[in-house]
């Protein structure tokens, strides 16, 4: 009988340099902000200790953006002793981190990356402010994957002015970054948050302002706990954010991005039936 593991969640940064214009990062601000190593270190000691934590889910936004701070970070993990056999996972955008950075995360204990790319579409990235090329978000993908991490994925679709070619080109990347990619998030077709650009350059031509308010779009989703595994496989086939169309788009454009939704929730079912095999 194995011990399942216990995990617990830590900030160990705050703020995102990115401006991507989707992301509702005024919560935390733009001015990447870090704890010290030391200070990191210290709470994962305690958590293990009065917790039993043995993997840490870091919660940052983006937890490769300051290079200096990463690598004094794994080097701070690697040599505590007190820390010797526990695992962490973070989350980066693709082009916050190089492969031998990855090595050293590995090294430290780093067991899975989630990956923010969004789009396949030099046009999109462009377009969203992403700062990053398709190319860079494929090398960083089957670099983890090299050093045995878990790769998670983040794709989105429906961005204001991508049509069906945008999309193919999105497409494209997802079959080259699949063989190397454990999951995709699911669903991702894209929400107008509040605050965000995208929210402010959008709500009056589309129609949407204030959306959060009108209980059209806040019907109360099912527990996927309580499906049966099919239900809960087909659940994840439809995004409500696609059904709710905030950027009313065309029927062509529709279909493709329900095409790619369907896509990341037949790529996932594969991973989870040959973990589970």
């Amino acid at each position: 009988h194995n011990a399942v593991p216990v995990t617990g969640g830590m900030m160990t940064s705050r703020g995102c340099p990115a401006r991507c214009t989707f992301c509702a990062n005024y919560v935390t601000g733009r001015v990447y902000r870090w704890r010290s190593a030391a200070n990191v270190v210290g709470e994962m000691r305690q958590l293990q200790a009065q917790h039993g934590v043995t993997h840490f889910s870091f919660w940052d936004d983006a937890f490769t953006a300051q290079r200096r701070r990463l690598n004094d970070l794994c080097d701070a993990l690697a040599r505590e002793p007190a820390l010797t056999g526990t695992t962490w996972s973070c989350i980066t955008p693709a082009n916050m981190v190089r492969p031998h950075d990855l090595a050293r995360m590995r090294e430290a204990g780093c067991v899975a990356v989630n990956f923010g790319i969004e789009s396949g579409d030099p046009a999109v990235l462009k377009s969203i402010k992403k700062g990053q090329r398709p190319e860079q978000t494929l090398d960083a993908v089957r670099a983890a994957r090299a050093e045995g991490m878990t790769t998670i994925v983040n794709l989105m679709f429906g961005f204001p002015g991508e049509g069906v070619a945008e999309l193919d080109n999105t497409q494209q990347l997802m079959a080259e970054l699949a063989p190397h990619t454990d999951l995709f998030n699911n669903r991702g077709v894209l929400i107008p948050m509040p605050g965000t650009a995208v929210y402010e350059q959008w709500h009056q031509r589309f129609g949407f302002a204030r959306w959060w308010l009108d209980e059209r779009y806040l019907a109360r989703e099912p527990d996927m706990f309580a499906m049966d595994a099919r239900e809960a496989d087909d659940f994840l086939d439809i995004d409500p954010a696609l059904e709710h169309d905030f950027f009313q788009y065309a029927p062509e454009v529709r279909s493709k991005i329900g095409e790619l939704v369907r896509a990341k929730a037949a790529h996932n079912r594969e991973t989870l039936r040959a973990t589970n095999a």
